[in-house]
């Protein structure tokens, strides 16, 4: 306990020694010794992550111990809802109540925030793991989902990774496991859009479409959880994307090129496919460039900066608006086609209309 608060006060080789004691503590029966063990790990990380060697079964391990205390809380506040099938208490598990706060899903977000990328790899590999028992694919669900209100920061720049695991989740050629998660894992995809703007999601087509740091697009059916379209075109990281109302269109934002695109997300048919017409840009818009910030700093729009990806992901939003001298009782007004006006709102608060 000395060294969680006073580090330096503690060797190496005593850090190690402590480290070990504390991880096999995290199995023992008695479930207030495996908590203090697990508060003391997450208090004293920077200390004890050199000497954890093998950082997999310590994340499994933790992910058992959390799924055992959601499934504990769960069956006091409703013991019918537990016996209600495999995997009945997590998937609708109240994240307001216990979740995230245990110590074991504590030191899950400290060490998800510490090695994302070995985490979230970790994750999507775990999802496929048929020997795990009832409710541990939806514990990972849980985890993703703090992990995204805890660093949401941190985790933009792995939106791939969360949206990869949760596609595994969804595979129809195991439809048990669909079955069971299929309810958090709507929870987690309807979390990420709302957090960030380069996700959307359209119910009709039932596609999940997100732009990422390396400038691509990558559309998502989540009838087959596949990646069903990649969409290249943006020289810089996409900061935004929106599908049209009937989804046959996305249109996309990259911050630091200034660059408004749209794109076919309808199906093109078997000429269209032939030509590619499927993965080309109908259409693009420059705007133009956001003046530096009053402090004398780099412009917002340069998104590659943490304060600039905050800003995008606070502010910047597309919103698909009808044109009040479209309705069917104004004067010229066309009930089957009523004009529409695209509105960005940029980095800077900042607002562009396209009417369409």
């Amino acid at each position: 306990m000395i060294g969680t608060y006073f580090p330096g006060e503690i060797s190496p080789a005593g850090a190690r020694e402590v480290c070990d004691v504390l991880v096999f503590l995290l199995k023992a029966t008695e479930r207030y010794v495996a908590s203090v063990s697990a508060e003391l790990l997450t208090k004293g990380l920077m200390l004890f992550r050199p000497h954890l060697v093998d950082l997999s079964s310590l994340i499994c391990q933790l992910l058992l111990i959390d799924m055992r205390e959601k499934l504990r809380s769960s069956q006091s506040e409703d013991p019918e809802e537990v016996s209600s099938g495999p995997g009945g208490s997590l998937a609708y598990f109240n994240d307001g109540g216990t979740g995230g706060s245990n110590a074991a899903m504590s030191l899950l977000v400290e060490v998800g925030a510490c090695e994302s990328a070995f985490v979230l790899g970790l994750l999507q590999q775990e999802m496929h793991n048929h020997d795990r028992p009832s409710g541990f694919h939806e514990s990972i669900l849980l985890y993703m989902m703090e992990l995204i209100t805890t660093h949401y920061l941190l985790m933009c720049r792995h939106l791939p990774a969360f949206v990869d695991t949760i596609m595994a989740c969804l595979d129809p050629t195991k439809p048990d496991r669909r079955r069971r998660c299929l309810p958090l894992s709507t929870r987690c995809l309807h979390s990420l859009v709302r957090r960030f703007p380069m996700v959307d999601f359209h119910k009709e087509t039932q596609r999940l479409a997100l732009g990422t740091m390396e400038a691509v697009i990558v559309i998502y059916d989540l009838r087959t959880a596949t990646k069903w379209r990649v969409l290249d075109g943006h020289t810089s990281a996409v900061s935004a994307v929106r599908f049209r109302t009937d989804g046959q269109v996305l249109v996309s934002y990259a911050a630091r090129d200034g660059s408004v695109r749209w794109w076919n997300s309808g199906n093109a048919g078997l000429f269209g496919s032939m030509l590619k017409m499927h993965q080309s840009c109908l259409k693009e818009h420059k705007l133009v460039a956001l003046k530096e910030s009053a402090n004398g700093g780099a412009p917002s729009s340069t998104g590659g900066a943490s304060a600039g990806l905050k800003q995008i992901i606070q502010t910047c939003r597309f919103h698909f608006l009808t044109r009040k001298d479209s309705a069917p009782d104004s004067p010229g007004g066309n009930a089957s086609q009523p004009k529409q006006i695209l509105r960005l709102t940029r980095e800077d608060a900042s607002q562009v209309q396209f009417l369409l």
